[in-house]
């Protein structure tokens, strides 16, 4: 702010001031700042980028693609805008569309383990297991304490019902960031399926320690309440997870399940 009132004219310095206020979730006084260096510099590569960013996190994903491919046009080699509108392309189910804004980061920066990881969730939902799998193994030869990396090949083996495989993964995941909720919850999913239902608990337990809003843990925990006939418990947590989530099917599901085993006492 010091900066802009020393020279209203300095774009960087709006973008800069953009950039804080993204950081602090104030998106809207963000795309303010960058339209702003947008102004002042219309060749600003980067204040496209960063309010491509801001629009994201508003979801106004075209708003972003828009500003993303500005940014290309601008510096064809580019490699965060490429991978970013490809991001903002899986979020809009365009998994081909997705893959190519991916490949071409990924030409321009064959170590850019991000590329590599987004990549492979488009290819997971097209159903491309193996070419997952080798975007993530990539990305972890690329920076072996990259946690998230390993959380999704955990999810790709997951899917493929390599479940002892993806415990594997989620074990290294927690290993190198334990405190990330979701992590404990997916190898909680995958220990139900080899009927691990106290370690799964246990994990559900934890993840719900870590983030107790998130509907998806109380989902988890519910179901193996209903599995060891603890039918009261699973109700209460499958009411839990509505809540935050309303639209929870597999809470719902447990819940009459759970009602029904109640009533037939």
């Amino acid at each position: 702010t010091k900066a802009i009132e020393i020279d209203p004219k300095y774009a960087y310095a709006f973008a800069a001031r953009g950039d804080v206020k993204n950081l602090l979730k104030d998106y809207k006084g963000a795309i303010k700042d960058f339209n702003k260096a947008i102004e002042l510099d219309p060749k600003f590569d980067y204040a496209f980028t960063s309010r491509g960013d801001a629009k994201v996190n508003l979801e106004d994903y075209y708003g972003a693609i828009f500003d993303y491919t500005k940014a290309i046009e601008l510096d064809p080699k580019y490699a965060y805008a490429y991978a970013s509108r490809g991001d903002v392309k899986d979020s809009l189910k365009d998994y081909k569309g997705a893959i190519k804004d991916f490949n071409k980061a990924i030409e321009i920066d064959p170590k850019y383990e991000w590329a590599y990881v987004a990549r492979s969730s488009s290819k997971l939902f097209l159903k491309d297991y193996k070419g997952a799998i080798k975007d993530l193994d990539k990305a972890i030869e690329l920076d072996p304490k990259y946690a998230f990396a390993y959380d999704e090949r955990g999810d790709v083996k997951f899917f493929t019902k390599d479940y002892q495989g993806s415990i594997s993964d989620y074990d290294k995941s927690i290993e190198i960031d334990p405190k990330v909720a979701i992590t404990y919850s997916d190898r909680g999913d995958a220990k139900i399926f080899l009927r691990d239902l106290k370690g799964a608990l246990n994990d559900f337990n934890k993840s719900i320690e870590i983030d107790p809003e998130d509907s998806t843990p109380y989902t988890g925990r519910a179901w193996v309440k209903y599995l060891t006939g603890d039918f009261e418990g699973a109700i209460k947590d499958s009411r839990k997870a509505l809540a935050f989530n309303p639209n929870n099917f597999s809470a719902l599901s447990t819940l009459g399940s759970s009602q029904y085993e109640l009533d037939q006492k």
